[in-house]
């Protein structure tokens, strides 16, 4: 998806389906935004709660802890929040791996330390909205 303000791109995203334990969520793969553009924020945030969120049902974040997208989730969990929709650590450093449901912005500061950071474990770390409840299976 792009936007395009004045003949410029100020807005993409490419996205694709990934299964994890049993269903399917969206991921970002590939996001960028001019910043200073006013279009382009709200936009991004249509696109994810709009069009991506719809489409998928769920939507994980990457493996990519960036600042830029650590501020992006923090900020897309407040939304969540508000909206009352499901929102989970799934954690996948252990076996087997673990969801647990966040029931406000107080529970994601306890984890936040947990999802985003540089280590190698950090990579298998991550958050998840959903518009559905979500259940890992039983092996």
């Amino acid at each position: 998806l792009i936007l395009v303000e004045d003949g410029e791109i100020v807005y993409f995203v490419r996205h694709r389906a990934i299964k994890h334990n049993g269903f399917q969520l969206g991921r970002q793969v590939l996001v960028w935004r001019k910043k200073g553009s006013f279009a382009a924020a709200g936009f991004s945030s249509h696109v994810f709660f709009k069009i991506l969120l719809p489409k998928y049902g769920a939507l994980i974040a990457d493996q990519e802890q960036t600042e830029d997208g650590r501020q992006f989730w923090m900020v897309a969990t407040g939304l969540a929040f508000q909206q009352n929709l499901n929102v989970y650590f799934l954690d996948r450093r252990y076996s087997p791996s673990q969801v647990i449901q966040l029931q406000d912005d107080q529970e994601l500061r306890k984890y936040k330390d947990a999802i985003w950071g540089t280590t190698q474990g950090h990579r298998r770390t991550f958050v998840v909205l959903s518009n559905k409840l979500l259940t890992l299976k039983s092996r």
